[in-house]
């Protein structure tokens, strides 16, 4: 609450379903601080929703990527908004374009923009990246949340895996009742399983999964790279897979663009260093989402 300085005249409006660790945060952390959260049964692509957002002066908005891709597409303003001073982005990495948009945006319309890192098992939150940073730390999941402490764990071949230690990390995974009795496992350490690197100015970027490699003619290759190089490349949403001997990559277009599937195909077959048949490059309506607005890789494999 403190690094979003959420005070009793806040006031959210529920865009994100409570079943969801970034949703149900949004309701405690406001009625901690003595807020107060609109629920709506519009979607947040409807005009109803926003209506509802003007009549009882909502001051946040709180989304995952693909609602600020489809804001984006929308042309959403925040100078329609008076009472909007404070959007947040969690749930997954956004582009970087549309970091840089929302943050202009932002800027212009009176508000904040925050772009933020958490996971469930840390009760949504751990890392922010402060608004009046974020043009020069785009990409950057930040700084951790205050009293919390985030650091690298060298691994084999370069890498790091990020550890967060805080208050608010869980006590530990339950799958019958007995376990339930176990106590406190982690003792305020989480291991991620986010790869990640930090800047001279203590601030921690996401590069990848542990496990979401494919190995290409037996180099190791990061799904998350070839996402990252083609979302900040094209304006596109971008999904890989390994499929043994090849990467297929799924992309969603922004429809104000054509792009070329082949010359995306090339340019991450030339990138990676690797024949192009090593690479296949599908182009669908939209990326499957899961509950929780990321990547639903499991849907794609069984394209």
């Amino acid at each position: 609450m403190e690094n979003l300085e959420i005070t009793p005249s806040e006031r959210s409006i529920q865009g994100l379903p409570l079943h969801y660790s970034y949703g149900l945060s949004l309701v405690n952390s406001h009625l901690l601080a003595g807020g107060s959260i609109v629920l709506t049964n519009h979607s947040f692509m409807r005009p109803e929703f926003w209506k509802d957002f003007v009549n009882y002066q909502c001051t946040s908005f709180a989304g995952v990527p693909y609602m600020y891709e489809t804001l984006h597409r929308l042309r959403f303003d925040p100078s329609s908004y008076p009472s909007l001073h404070t959007m947040t982005q969690a749930g997954g990495g956004l582009r970087g374009d549309l970091i840089a948009a929302f943050h202009a945006k932002a800027e212009s319309g009176g508000c904040r923009f925050f772009v933020m890192y958490g996971q469930t098992e840390a009760t949504a939150r751990i890392a922010y990246v402060p608004p009046d940073q974020l043009s020069k730390k785009i990409g950057a999941i930040g700084i951790p949340i205050p009293n919390g402490k985030l650091e690298l764990n060298p691994l084999e071949g370069g890498t790091s895996e990020l550890i967060y230690r805080g208050p608010n990390v869980m006590m530990g995974y339950a799958s019958s009742p007995e376990d339930l009795a176990l106590g406190d496992e982690l003792q305020g350490v989480l291991a991620t399983g986010d790869l990640a690197t930090v800047d001279e100015d203590g601030y921690y970027y996401v590069t990848g999964r542990l496990k979401r490699f494919a190995k290409l003619f037996g180099r190791r290759i990061s799904l998350a790279d070839v996402e990252n190089e083609l979302e900040t490349r094209y304006p596109v949403c971008a999904a890989a897979i390994d499929a043994n001997d090849q990467i297929i990559v799924y992309i969603q277009q922004d429809r104000s663009e054509a792009i070329d599937v082949g010359s995306v195909r090339l340019h991450l077959a030339q990138w990676l260093g690797v024949i192009p048949n090593a690479i296949a490059v599908k182009q669908i309506e939209a990326i499957p989402m899961n509950a929780s607005g990321k990547k639903d890789y499991t849907s794609l494999s069984h394209l």
